[in-house]
Order: C-alpha cells, then structure tokens, then sequence
C-alpha cells in the first residue's frame, strides 16, 4: 500500500506540474555533469532517459540529457552538432546553452571553467 500511494503521488508531481519540469531538468542536468566521472552511472543513465522521454521537458534540454546519456569519456561525435546548434540558437535559453557547452568540453570529467556556471544552475 504505501508503494502505491508513493507511486501515486509521483504519478501527481510528474503530470500535475508540467511547468516545473524545465525546471527541475536543469539542476538535474547540472548537478550529472558535476559528478560524472567518464561516463553516467546506470542511475545517472535512468534519470537522464527520463528527462529525454519526458514530452514536458524542453526540446534542448531533452537533447542535451539524450547527449549526456550517451557520454563515454565524452559527447559522441553524433551528438556533437546537436549540441553546437544549441549553443548558436539565439532563442535557446541561457541555461541551455550552458550545459550544452559543457558537455561539449567533457573529456573523462567536466572542464573545470564549467564548474562555477553548472553550480550556478543549481548543480
């Protein structure tokens, strides 16, 4: 019973707050490529898969977390002009364009001019 009631009240915060899931996507974000160490974890790998299925989330960030997902030791070359687009799409947010960046420098870890904006993202 209270997995059912814990899972019914997920259910909730996830469709009853559609505009809360940028929002909570970025820090998310951030705070992946904060720690990660050469590629994500598989817990890192699961919450990452649900930001890029998740249809309430921004197109960028839902393509940046689908780009992070698939780091191993850095961005794969299919991703990269994802990323670069973003970076270069005026109408892009900031925050955006910030974790877009960074996971573009990622090699093996995150670039250590990355670490103050991701933190300031909420990382």
């Amino acid at each position: 019973m209270k997995l059912v009631t814990s899972l019914a009240f997920l259910l909730f915060l996830t469709l009853g707050q559609p505009a809360r899931a940028d929002e909570s996507a970025v820090p998310t974000l951030a705070q992946i490529l904060l720690t990660m160490q050469h590629f994500p974890s598989a817990e890192q790998k699961a919450t990452l898969e649900g930001i890029a299925s998740d249809e309430q989330v921004d197109t960028d960030l839902r393509i940046i977390a689908g780009a992070i997902g698939n780091i191993e030791h850095q961005v794969p070359d299919n991703e990269r002009s994802a990323l670069q687009g973003i970076i270069g799409d005026p109408s892009a947010s900031d925050a955006a364009k910030t974790l877009a960046g960074a996971a573009l420098r990622f090699k093996h870890q995150l670039a250590p001019e990355d670490k103050a904006p991701l933190q300031a993202l909420g990382g």
